[in-house]
């Protein structure tokens, strides 16, 4: 709902004719968070779980899927520039 006081862009008011799309405000996402937490103390109070979770570490597919979220950062930084090249020489032709 667009304000005409940028001061309440915290809040999730924006004013006229001000499209951000990178920005996403505080206190919307603040209550996600709190849900979080929530969620964390109900389901592991004391920082214990209680409950069993199957050991999938070996299945086909799971180990694989392990590597790619233990090197996430490498590989984020590795396909950029590569997607960058491509849309450069798309947007050449």
């Amino acid at each position: 709902m667009p304000l005409p006081y940028p001061g309440l862009l915290i809040f999730g008011l924006r004013p006229p004719f001000l499209f951000q799309y990178g920005y996403f405000p505080l206190l919307p996402r603040f209550g996600v968070s709190l849900l979080g937490i929530l969620a964390g103390q109900v389901l592991y109070p004391g920082g214990a779980r209680r409950f069993e979770l199957p050991a999938w570490g070996e299945q086909a597919g799971i180990k694989q899927l392990g590597w790619l979220g233990r090197h996430s950062l490498a590989i984020y930084l590795v396909h950029q520039p590569i997607l960058f090249g491509i849309f450069f020489l798309i947007s050449v032709f």
